[in-house]
């Protein structure tokens, strides 16, 4: 049976690149304020166009979604067809993927789960994974590493922007893993910003040192213009310095906050 398929009237980045370029005059003249307003509007068009153009979830892909690993594998085993998709485009080896689960990732594949298979936003089951184990296994199953979303976004970005206190090590292993694979650590995304950008828009600094370490340089867009503290980040590194730098900053904490330390390594690039 032909598997079902739908087509956004454009993709993220079309829709993304025709809004900010709109607006772009009004954010030259200081136009915060709308500026904001535009950027939730656009979010919101965003999530109507893909719901709208949906489909209803099948039953394979609500049970990965759910992480219901034994259901997911006696479905298959019934006969359903592993590469159906979600109303947003995913597939049960996405899912699986974004829940870490490696077994039934092998599973899957074994099933003749497609590994390169796109879902709405244009990511691969790769881009998907939050493990550098589940990483691993489908690019030993043959899944590019260097694969690209709608927006032009990629393994080590999408690695960079699910860091947290939780998850940094996961992150950092992703990261590694694509570095040894030869991906490109300052490839811009299509809006003109890097890894790095993103991690200075989201100040957060212990991932912005650590990409600033191992090569990250900021992109060609220069908006938002960087603050003081990734200015010097950056500007220690042009400046060839060769022993660890430690920026200090103030961060959320009982009575005021507390200060941190980032520290690049003396390795560092």
């Amino acid at each position: 049976m032909a598997l079902l398929t739908y087509n956004l009237p454009a993709t993220w980045k079309e829709l993304t690149e025709s809004a900010e370029g709109k607006v772009a005059g009004q954010r030259d003249n200081g136009g915060t304020a709308w500026w904001t307003m535009m950027r939730l509007l656009l979010l919101n068009v965003m999530v109507l166009v893909t719901v709208g153009c949906g489909r209803p979830e099948t039953e394979l892909v609500d049970a990965a979604c759910r992480g219901d690993a034994e259901k997911v594998r006696a479905l298959v085993k019934r006969g359903d067809d592993v590469n159906a998709r979600g109303k947003f485009g995913d597939t049960a080896l996405h899912w699986v993927a974004l829940h870490g689960d490696e077994e039934t990732m092998v599973f899957l594949i074994a099933q003749g789960a497609d590994i390169e298979i796109r879902n709405g936003h244009g990511s691969t089951p790769i881009l998907k994974a939050v493990t550098p184990e589940c990483v691993a296994t489908l690019h030993k199953h043959g899944a590019r590493v260097d694969a690209v979303d709608d927006c032009g976004r990629g393994l080590i970005d999408w690695a960079s922007m699910i860091s947290s206190p939780q998850t940094q090590q996961k992150a950092l292993a992703i990261i590694e893993f694509a570095l040894a694979c030869g991906v490109d650590i300052s490839r811009e995304d299509y809006f003109r910003r890097t890894p790095l950008d993103y991690m200075v828009m989201r100040d957060n600094r212990e991932m912005a040192a650590y990409l600033v370490s191992v090569g990250c340089r900021p992109g060609s867009r220069g908006d938002p213009p960087y603050p003081d503290w990734a200015l010097q980040l950056v500007q220690k590194v042009k400046n060839g310095n060769t022993g660890e730098v430690s920026i200090g900053y103030r961060g959320p904490g009982v009575g005021g906050g507390v200060t941190h330390q980032v520290v690049i390594p003396a390795n560092s690039r």
